[in-house]
């Protein structure tokens, strides 16, 4: 695929129109070739190279001409994301490198009182970022700079740099450390074994040399748990990853707090660490104690005026959808309703591609619970982007819940021919993904769903029932079911039992 349009596929919409604006900020002038190249990236169709040669040089067909534009593009993207990433107080060290270079110019023009000052600068922000392998930049430049009447004492940076040098170090056996815990992960998820986290970790720590400075720095702890945690997605096992969560809350709460007195970055890791919870609460149906949760989540975010503007960014779209998910689960669909209508209405600037996909889908769902099905087929309508670009941003999973929903939709609307295409074409497309022990129950489960669609009567009888019962493994009352496949299961019970689909979703998730 195109590189340069897969970059392009990375931003949020509004990032690209600040793309086009940041591209035309020199000269503002018709016909520009590289603006021409940048729209015709953006079509819903992808180009390969000679089609966008024939499209910009039609007549001469200049190959030479065509790369150099797209190198001079490419010198767009990194100049954009450059400054992109150096106003985003989250992307840490961005901005320290700048005021590094700064300070790197002020010393060889002389002006030392300055240059001096921006180090210090610097030097403060990454100290409080835990940016120590920039720290080492900084003081090899002090120590370069120490002829001049506005240095420090050379003992004092030189005794900084030491210091320093082994934080550094033990950085860099963290960062060795996640390596090795993705590693294994990787490694049981191909084989299909469980591993134990906390004994992991536990050996990963003693043996990188570890152990005290996860109480010191609870970064690299919180680190290691999300790499945990990302496994525990991909496999759906939260009942697990909330024991283990709940074992290291309290310990790696008391580490944030403590060093948050040193470090005021150190908020981002609790506001991580309630999110964390919260959502593993969410996924085991724990509801309430989820938004207990995600309250205290919220009083943290609004109070953290220092960083709130980009702390919003990181966590707002997450919080308001993992609200209104456990909203829609305790009877209070409106308001889940309406939390992410507002959140489309006044915080889209701030939210990606994916927070506005998630938000439309999660719509149609809500919508759907309502029996407004009308109004959810209008906000499946809205997505404005094809399948297979969608697949791309979002995965396969993520496309056959859109496609799932989309089918009992359109059943819902007296579609029965398009309801059951959509489920055909669910099994022929996603065949190797249905085969996966993960979705082992996907297959039997869409076959009975094309069945019932085919023939409602049979949906009351008997043998109909019985192969519900073989076919779903999680029916009814087994502590590991998934909510989104829980979901579609409350649909065909629902029909099972002449009763209201959203009353039978709710009893089946208080199970």
């Amino acid at each position: 695929m195109d590189n340069l349009r897969s970059i392009l596929d990375t931003f949020s919409e509004e990032e690209k129109k600040a793309l086009h604006a940041f591209v035309q900020r020199q000269k503002i002038r018709k016909n520009r070739k590289d603006l021409q190249l940048l729209e015709l990236l953006q079509e819903e169709t992808p180009y390969n190279g000679k089609e966008l040669l024939l499209k910009l040089y039609p007549k001469t067909q200049n190959k030479v001409a065509y790369h150099a534009l797209r190198r001079r593009l490419m010198q767009h993207f990194i100049d954009f994301i450059t400054l992109s990433r150096s106003t985003d107080q989250t992307i840490e060290g961005t901005d320290i490198m700048g005021v590094i270079s700064l300070s790197h110019y002020l010393f060889e023009v002389n002006l030392e009182k300055i240059a001096w000052k921006y180090l210090k600068k610097a030097e403060n922000q990454a100290q409080e970022n835990e940016q120590y392998h920039l720290l080492n930049s900084i003081y090899n430049l002090a120590l370069a700079n120490t002829n001049n009447e506005f240095a420090p004492p050379f003992e004092q940076l030189l005794k900084l740099r030491n210091q320093n040098k082994i934080l550094a170090e033990q950085e860099e056996r963290a960062h060795i450390a996640n390596c090795i815990l993705k590693n294994k992960l990787t490694e049981a998820k191909r084989e299909g074994k469980a591993l134990d986290f906390d004994k992991i970790m536990t050996q990963i720590l003693e043996e990188w040399d570890l152990t005290r400075a996860v109480s010191e720095r609870p970064k690299i702890r919180f680190n290691l748990l999300n790499i945990a945690r990302s496994a525990v997605v991909a496999k759906k096992d939260y009942y697990y990853f909330e024991f283990f969560l709940r074992a290291n809350y309290d310990e790696l709460l008391n580490d944030i707090l403590i060093s948050e007195k040193k470090q005021s970055y150190n908020q981002y890791y609790r506001l991580s660490l309630l999110y964390m919870l919260a959502h593993v609460l969410y996924r085991n149906k724990k509801f309430k104690e989820s938004l207990k949760y995600l309250d205290e989540f919220n009083t943290i975010l609004e109070s953290s005026t220092k960083n709130l503007k980009s702390y919003k960014t990181s966590f707002y779209s997450k919080f308001i959808l993992l609200k209104a998910a456990n909203l829609a689960f305790t009877n209070e669909r409106e308001k889940a309703i309406l939390l992410l209508e507002n959140l489309l209405k006044k915080n889209k600037s701030i939210l990606s591609t994916n927070d506005i996909l998630n938000t439309h889908l999660n719509l149609v769902f809500y919508h759907f619970q309502k029996d407004d099905f009308k109004k959810a087929h209008k906000v499946l309508l809205d997505f404005g982007h094809s399948d297979a670009w969608v697949e791309k941003k979002m995965g396969k999973e993520w496309v056959v819940r859109k496609w799932l929903i989309e089918s009992v939709l359109q059943f819902e609307l007296k579609n029965d021919d398009i309801a059951r295409k959509i489920i055909s074409k669910i099994k022929q497309k996603y065949a190797s993904l249905l085969g996966q022990s993960n979705y082992q129950n996907g297959k039997p489960f869409l076959n009975l769903l094309e069945e019932y669609m085919r023939y409602p009567q049979r949906v009351t009888n008997q043998d109909f029932f019985e192969k519900v019962e073989k076919v779903i493994t999680f029916a009814e009352n087994t502590q590991r079911e998934d909510l989104q496949q829980m979901a579609f299961y409350a649909w065909l019970k629902s029909k099972m039992e002449k009763r209201n689909y959203y009353e039978t979703l709710l009893e089946l998730a208080s199970n």
